[in-house]
């Protein structure tokens, strides 16, 4: 059974997790709502609510004299990649909001065990200006956890606003601080791999 949220990630599996509830409604489309149940199934109680951090949108100029406001929308990815330990990841969409972006993933774990895309709590996203967002895990999941044949989607958030001059961004999935894979495709026994590395880079945004 397909757990979704629209803002925040839990643990969602065919086999479920302990403290997820089953609400097996319509595909939500991405709103934000602080109401678990609201338009969706409640994940493990978790909300990640990009609008919290509020405030002026800012007038930065970037290079092409666009503001902040010039870059808000979301644009198609559809790029998937697939870990020899059997976990397949797709990257719908993205979604740049005044003060956060988000990602629209979908995560198969094809391993015969549980698997973590966040290992420690974080996955780092960064623009081709340097920018770094704060990815801001779901409560009662920070670690994005999968069991064997289960599937997670939804909406991750990363808190900040968007450099005007920024044309991409690069997303990686359990790499260190230093941006190095902690199980990369190329490792030995990678099919052993329970917090398997993924980067996809260059990442296209909205009105870039």
């Amino acid at each position: 059974m397909t757990m979704r949220h629209a803002m925040a990630l839990a643990a969602a599996a065919a086999l479920g997790l302990a403290g997820c509830s089953s609400d097996d409604g319509p595909e939500p489309d991405p709103p934000v709502t602080d109401d678990a149940g609201d338009d969706g199934a409640d994940v493990d109680g978790a909300d990640v609510d990009g609008a919290d951090d509020t405030g002026d949108t800012g007038d930065d100029n970037g290079e092409a004299g666009q503001t902040a406001e010039d870059r808000l929308g979301e644009v198609a990815i559809d790029q998937s990649q697939t870990h020899p330990n059997g976990v397949e990841l797709t990257i719908h969409s993205l979604r740049v909001e005044p003060n956060a972006i988000f990602l629209d993933i979908e995560a198969f774990n094809g391993a015969s065990f549980e698997i973590l895309l966040a290992a420690f709590d974080q996955i780092l996203l960064t623009d081709d200006t340097g920018r770094s967002y704060r990815f801001e895990p779901p409560e009662g999941n920070e670690g994005l956890a999968i069991e064997q044949t289960g599937t997670l989607e939804g909406a991750l958030a990363f808190i900040g606003r968007l450099a005007p001059e920024a044309s991409t961004v690069t997303v990686q999935f359990n790499h260190d601080n230093d941006g190095e894979p902690l199980q990369p495709a190329d490792a030995d026994n990678p099919n052993l791999a329970d917090a398997p590395s993924f980067e996809f880079a260059d990442l296209p945004l909205p009105n870039s």
